[in-house]
């Protein structure tokens, strides 16, 4: 979606949005993808076939809308999620060098391993060149005497 589609979708609720800047358009548009996340991250699961959609648009990048998907993602997609690591590693690759979306990376890198891990998967190997990198559970600490 762009931001003249968003304009289009309010026109008739804004009589002056003909004379709007695209700076104003781009914050309508900002605006409707974040109250779009806030509503499908309360239905949770009955929204799952938008995980696939909002995967797609996590490597927006514009931070209020990356910001918004990530946080409602975990809430709708579906768990184990065969092509959120995928999707996610796209968006990581989308945003490197971006100083829009840096401070996002993090939690963009959080949310993949999220997904790598839940429903008790193990991660997709990543190969880097090196041979194989399959990622291991982390060890569970052990008490230790006193």
């Amino acid at each position: 979606m762009k931001p003249d589609d968003a304009a289009k979708d309010c026109e008739r609720y804004i009589p002056d949005l003909k004379d709007w800047s695209a700076d104003d358009k781009l914050a309508l548009l900002e605006g409707e993808i974040e109250r779009a996340m806030i509503e499908l991250g309360k239905l949770g699961a009955t929204a799952s076939s938008t995980a696939n959609a909002m995967l797609d648009a996590a490597k927006s990048d514009d931070r209020l809308i990356r910001q918004s998907v990530l946080l409602a993602l975990p809430k709708v997609a579906q768990v184990p999620c065969d092509v959120c690591e995928d999707k996610l590693d796209i968006a990581l690759k989308a945003g490197e060098g971006k100083s829009t979306v840096a401070g996002l990376q993090l939690d963009t890198a959080m949310l993949r391993n999220y997904f790598s891990w839940a429903g008790g998967r193990k991660p997709k190997a990543k190969d880097d060149g090196g041979g194989s990198n399959a990622a291991e559970a982390p060890a569970t600490a052990k008490p230790t005497d006193k």
